[in-house]
Parts: structure tokens; C-alpha cells; sequence
């Protein structure tokens, strides 16, 4: 008797990360918030797993990344041009506070 198997190619998430041109550690970051799951995924103890992207996984990455990675400060595109426009403001600090609220964690007063 034969069995019918097909052997799938996968990455590593190092080479996931590569090839879709995002840091290592953004990747490692979405996985362990689980805002982006693998169709492989091995626990291997506690917390911890192994995580295999297969081709389809990749392509979804792409499009996850599309809509929401920020290269830089990891402010929504608008928001960032903004601040790169303004950014040593302390009067566009206080408009960019005024426009989008205040950010919980962020300094009120001096230089930003």
C-alpha cells in the first residue's frame, strides 16, 4: 500500500521575515500577539512554539503587512508624515494633541 504525501516547502521565521522585507523581531512581535497566525505551528513546550510559513502563508503576511506595518516610528502613515513634518514642534506637538487626543505615556510639555 502507498501512500499518497506531497512534501510542502516551509520557512523559518527568520526567512519568512526576509522575504517578505520586515525586521525579525516585528514578525516575532505579531506572532506572539497572535495578530498574525501560521498554518504550522508547533508547541514545544510552555509558551513556547515553532512556527513554519508555508507559501500561502506568505503571501497572507504580504497583505497583512500591507495594512499594517509602518516602517519607522509605527505611527499610522498620515500621522507619521505629520510628525516627520512637525517634529521638533512643541506648537505641532500641541495641535498633532489637540487633533488626535492625548497619547497615554507621552510626555505633555517639552521637546518631542
Amino acid at each position: 500500500m502507498r501512500l499518497n504525501t506531497t512534501v510542502q516547502t516551509t520557512y523559518s521565521t527568520e526567512q519568512a521575515a526576509e522575504k517578505v522585507e520586515i525586521a525579525y523581531i516585528t514578525l516575532r512581535r505579531w506572532l506572539a500577539e497572535r495578530s498574525f497566525e501560521t498554518s504550522v505551528t508547533i508547541p514545544i513546550g510552555g509558551n513556547k512554539h515553532i512556527y513554519r510559513f508555508t507559501t500561502d502563508d506568505i503571501e497572507r503576511l504580504r497583505s497583512f503587512k500591507e495594512k499594517t506595518y509602518c516602517k519607522g516610528r509605527g505611527l499610522p502613515g498620515r500621522l507619521r508624515e505629520v510628525v516627520n513634518k512637525e517634529r521638533n514642534s512643541k506648537k505641532a506637538f500641541k495641535r498633532l494633541q489637540e487633533r488626535y487626543g492625548v497619547w497615554e505615556g507621552w510626555p505633555t510639555t517639552g521637546r518631542h
